[in-house]
């Protein structure tokens, strides 16, 4: 990626190159400074990559290829690939290989032309100290010995000029010293320093280092402008330049000096004793009309966006990634995986992940088929059916149909249904291992959040509970949900869950989106009870999706008063309405009570189900069903109704769980 951005920044330079020759050609004929032509290219040549970069969606993108060669010697084109990642790139090289060495190479040379720099100014404080202050032509100098004509310092500015300086006519000193000062009035040594340090922070790209050249020759052929206008003799002052380019002074670098390097010299004596062409205005136009359509080709030019490799050749059979197509593939018509029978009695889940290229008429090609994430045979089985029966929408590159290598996921996580998954689903299935998340788990039980929001978390005794907890890519969970089971007694929850029970702990939750599922209970073995099960889901948060605001914790910390004053007042109603339930404990026993509004008791109803056969009743428990279910079966005439509130509490010396709700209406 780096060599690709790397040739996008030398085309953009390329370009400015263009825009910086027409624009000093352009303000040549018009008699004006030309150092700006160059200024303006070495900003472009950096402010275009940069906002490419930046806002990527302002800019056309450089398509990239992203191809997946078919494996030599397989005619089925089946792509290799390692489980559960994306799949390997079969070509032997691409640009993207040289990012690594690229990126020392760049810091390297960075910080060699930096310590250089350092090195340079250091030597120039050093010989300014040996330097010794003098007057030349009335104007304070320093006198060096082979140093100068030159201008020294970013803040306080001096001019420097040689002692052989002293031996030239009155007249071309007074030349030399009048083009030390324009370059002073300038503040041209503050800005040779600031742009050769733009250039050092891409010291590959040769086209910012030319641009830099020219604006150290713009630079001195102002000054020269700036002098002649005042009145004086160009042919003096040509013959000052070739006097003192015949001398073999000590440059400085990015120092603005007189005696600039000989190539510069004749370029100088031109500009001197050129005339004004005809039709001027004429070529000053065109030009300018140059140089916008050359900006208009910098800032037009597609960015690079993944790694630059050959065009792919779509019609020889190449696989690409489903990331780099222009248009992904799209289900027009997916079947409900088949959920097996003797499977579903059995309670038998499991997730299947899946690989497989569609071609370019939107199917599944059968030999491209591989089971990244397996499960029980009859489920992979069931999933495979099911993808090669799925109609897709073929995924297109330039408007053209082609070849893409897909990922699909099928959970089975209640009876009789089955879940198909998106690839961003897939990938968070196959990436976290359960070490990572009982990691995870510990991090955010033991935080601050979950110690008054699940308190009972990792207690180590307590009531059954299902714990959802809300995580994101990096497995920072921002969110969580708990529902304290009571009448399970002791028993690990083993109910059905379904998008509701997800909905309801996350409104966000997104099946086609998201990914969830149960912890394997024994890889949080000595951290969380045996009968808490935990649910995991996985949503990369948006703003809506975060935490509750501080208020809303704090309203949440204010009820657990409320909670508690609750479980006493329907336990106590429960033992004046019901008491023969709390004196015999031969099998469990529930109690139903009603409030209205006003938390005055309405309705109350009782019954053992110690001899109760069916399948409500487990282990003496109702384990298939809510508290609000139990509830409403004991008190069928309030099925339906709205409620504000309900919920259950055990009494373990009785062996009865209270069922209670609130009416929302008196």
């Amino acid at each position: 990626m780096i060599a690709v951005w790397m040739l996008y920044c030398l085309g953009i330079g390329l370009a400015f190159v263009i825009v910086g020759y027409a624009l000093e050609r352009s303000l040549l004929l018009a008699g004006r400074p030309t150092r700006a032509a160059w200024l303006l290219a070495l900003i472009g040549s950096y402010l275009i990559p940069v906002a490419a970069w930046l806002r990527p969606q302002h800019s056309q993108t450089m398509p990239p290829t992203g191809i997946i060669e078919t494996a030599p010697n397989t005619p089925t084109g089946t792509p290799s690939f390692v489980s559960g990642t994306e799949p390997s790139v079969a070509s032997s090289f691409t640009l993207s290989d040289l990012d690594r060495p690229l990126r020392w190479a760049w810091l390297t040379a960075t910080f060699a032309l930096l310590v250089v720099l350092v090195i340079s100014v250091t030597r120039i404080i050093t010989m300014r100290r040996r330097w010794r202050p003098g007057t030349l032509n009335g104007r304070a100098v320093l006198i060096s010995s082979n140093v100068g004509p030159a201008v020294v310092g970013l803040v306080s500015f001096r001019i420097v000029v040689p002692q052989w300086a002293f031996e030239l006519p009155e007249a071309e000193r007074e030349l030399m010293l009048a083009h030390e000062e324009q370059h002073i009035h300038a503040r041209d040594p503050v800005l040779l320093a600031a742009t050769l340090l733009a250039v050092l922070v891409a010291p590959w790209n040769a086209a910012a280092w030319w641009q830099w050249r020219r604006l150290r020759r713009a630079v001195e052929m102002d000054c020269d402008g700036r002098v002649l206008r005042d009145g004086r003799s160009a042919a003096e002052y040509g013959a000052l330049l070739l006097s003192v380019g015949r001398r073999q002074s000590r440059r400085l670098l990015a120092a603005a000096a007189f005696g600039e390097p000989v190539s510069f010299l004749e370029s100088r004596i031109r500009r001197i004793v050129a005339g004004v062409p005809r039709w001027r205005w004429i070529r000053v136009a065109t030009a300018a009309m140059l140089a916008g359509a050359a900006i208009s080709v910098a800032c037009e030019a597609p960015r690079p966006v993944g790694p630059f490799t050959a065009a792919p050749d779509i019609t020889a059979g190449h696989v690409l990634a489903e990331s780099v197509v222009d248009e992904p593939p799209e289900r027009v018509f997916a079947p409900d995986p088949i959920y097996p029978e003797l499977l579903r009695r059995a309670g038998i889940r499991g997730a299947v992940v899946m690989q497989a290229i569609l071609d370019t008429t939107g199917r599944v090609e059968p030999a491209s088929l591989k089971v990244l994430v397996r499960a029980h045979p009859a489920l992979e089985e069931s999933a495979k059916q099911a993808l090669l029966a799925t109609q897709y929408r073929p995924a297109r590159v330039h408007g053209r149909a082609v070849r893409v290598l897909i990922q699909t996921a099928y959970t089975w996580v209640e009876p009789g249904t089955a879940h198909v998954y998106s690839r961003i689903a897939v990938e968070s299935l196959a990436i976290y291992s359960g070490q990572q998340f009982r990691a995870a788990i510990e991090r955010y039980a033991r935080g601050s959040t979950a110690k008054w929001m699940i308190p009972s978390l990792l207690e180590a005794s307590g009531p059954a509970m299902d714990v959802f907890l809300v995580a994101d890519a990096k497995l920072r969970v921002y969110r969580s949900s708990a529902a304290t089971l009571y009448y399970l007694g002791n028993a690990r929850p083993t109910g059905a869950i379904d998008v509701a029970d997800l909905k309801s702990a996350a409104p966000f939750f997104s099946p086609g989106h998201d990914s969830w599922g149960v912890v394997d209970p024994q890889e949080l073995h000595g951290l969380v009870r045996d009968n808490v099960r935990v649910i995991w889901i996985h949503h990369d948060p948006a703003p809506q999706d975060t935490v509750p605001a501080l208020g809303t914790q704090r309203y949440l910390r204010d009820q657990t008063d409320v909670i508690q004053r609750r479980t006493e007042l329907v336990s106590r109603l429960a033992h004046q309405s019901h008491p023969e339930m709390f004196t015999s404990r031969s099998a469990q026993g529930a109690v139903a009570v009603v409030l209205d509004s006003r938390e005055q008791l309405l309705a109350h109803a009782a019954r053992r189900e110690g001899t109760r056969a069916g399948p409500r009743v487990q282990a003496g428990v109702y384990a298939s069903e809510s508290c609000l279910d139990v509830l409403t079966r004991l008190l069928p005439q309030y099925k339906g109704v709205p409620w504000a509130q309900t919920g259950c509490s055990i009494d373990r010396q009785a062996n009865v769980v209270v069922y209670w709700g609130q009416l929302l209406k008196p």
